[in-house]
């Protein structure tokens, strides 16, 4: 059952989303989320120390949500990866939908994540995502490794940038606010192009030379 302290706590979060919103995180006003939530600012200093921790707070079912996706993403592909299955176009196809099914049903708080993370001064949405995409990526590879019984070197500085690339095309509908139909339009085509590329590294650690993948 809901207590009145915590249906308090709520109106602030709500009432903070909304003006994170409509005025970004440096211009964004206590006094006008407070107004808004009908309470005093020092109400909102009882529940939370300062703007930034409010930010995090308002944002923080997403950034659960998110995790615990990923997580649960990686742990499949892993132990795939582990009985040699690879991770072709239609698992990226499958988990896209996913992944945006998640960002469209708390898109607003992804979309200030994403806009708004730098001004908090904690690490960005994007940098959080690459940073479980580089996590992910190099588990599987290390999984297909093993499988092989493979000594190929993955190379983590070109890891690093392509994973950039593939996060930062996948909220580029974020950052645009496009709607959920035309999101998984264009990340499906954005599927193909990196899942083929990804085959091909995996041919690499397989044992085949660079040559042979050369049409």
């Amino acid at each position: 059952m809901e207590t009145k302290a915590d249906a308090t706590k709520n109106r602030i979060l709500d009432c903070a989303r909304e003006e994170f919103l409509s005025a970004g995180f440096a211009d964004a006003s206590l006094r006008r989320i407070a107004a808004q939530a009908e309470v005093t600012t020092g109400a909102i200093y009882r529940y939370f120390p300062d703007k930034r921790a409010l930010f995090t707070a308002a944002m923080e079912e997403a950034a659960d949500r998110f995790h615990k996706l990923m997580d649960g993403m990686c742990k499949d592909t892993v132990l795939a990866a582990g009985e040699g299955l690879s991770y072709g176009p239609g698992d990226s196809r499958e988990n896209i939908a996913r992944f945006y099914g998640m960002i469209y049903e708390y898109f607003d708080q992804f979309y200030l994540l994403l806009m708004c993370g730098d001004e908090t001064g904690g690490r960005s949405f994007l940098h959080e995502f690459v940073k479980v995409e580089e996590e992910s990526t190099l588990a599987y590879l290390n999984a297909l490794k093993k499988h092989y019984g493979s000594d190929y070197a993955v190379d983590e500085v070109a890891l690093h940038f392509l994973l950039e690339a593939y996060v930062s095309a996948l909220l580029e509908p974020v950052r645009h606010r496009m709607s959920r139909e035309d999101a998984i339009l264009h990340a499906q085509n954005l599927s193909v192009y990196f899942a083929v590329g990804w085959l091909g590294v995996e041919r690499l650690l397989r044992g085949e030379s660079e040559e042979s993948l050369i049409p």
